[in-house]
């Protein structure tokens, strides 16, 4: 069964209700369009206020951390320098214990040589090309040649390293007694 439909509206209102429709679409089209650059716009401007609520938290606790920072950097600036004051204390300990040593050398290649006895034992800081290095001058006195031989082979076996680059022994006399003088220059590192 086919339905029969009958349309009673006049043709001006029919017109008129479709000249409407078709505003009321375009007017929805346009409004649907307009409303995209809004919705962009609005979320552009809560991006840049959540940033900005980001950049004023951050900037507190930098505010926050500019004391601790400074700080560490007092820190750090101590701590440089608390280092070259212990290298400093290392370098002259250093100093200090090859000094013991080369006396401990010294006294005990004395007594192994048998008859001879230092007198004096000098040293100066070398500069320029053996800048770092001292050295050291040993005078005594011996009963003979052969002591003074033994000396010096216990010297350069022992573990201090020492370079002989000047000897001098001239005869002497203590009293009545013929001995050999001896001056032995070293060069040492420290």
């Amino acid at each position: 069964m086919a339905l029969l439909t009958i349309n009673l509206l006049p043709p001006k209102i029919k017109a008129a209700r479709t000249q409407q429709l078709i505003v009321m679409i375009v007017a929805a089209v346009v409004i649907g369009l307009a409303s995209i650059p809004v919705s962009f716009y609005v979320i552009k401007w809560k991006s840049v206020i959540s940033l900005k609520s980001q950049a004023e938290r951050i900037k507190k606790d930098s505010a926050e951390y500019g004391g601790v920072i400074e700080k560490v950097m007092e820190l750090e600036a101590k701590e440089a320098s608390l280092a070259s004051k212990l290298d400093s204390i290392d370098k002259l300990v250093a100093r200090q214990w090859m000094w013991i040593k080369l006396l401990e050398t010294f006294s005990a290649c004395q007594s192994e040589a048998g008859d001879l006895w230092l007198t004096a034992i000098r040293s100066k800081a070398l500069l320029g090309a053996d800048t770092g290095k001292s050295e050291i001058t040993v005078e005594g006195h011996a009963f003979s040649v052969a002591s003074i031989v033994v000396f010096q082979d216990l010297i350069r076996k022992s573990e201090m390293k020492l370079e002989l680059i000047r000897q001098d022994l001239p005869p002497a006399k203590i009293g009545d007694v013929s001995v050999v003088k001896f001056m032995f220059t070293y060069k040492v590192k420290g």
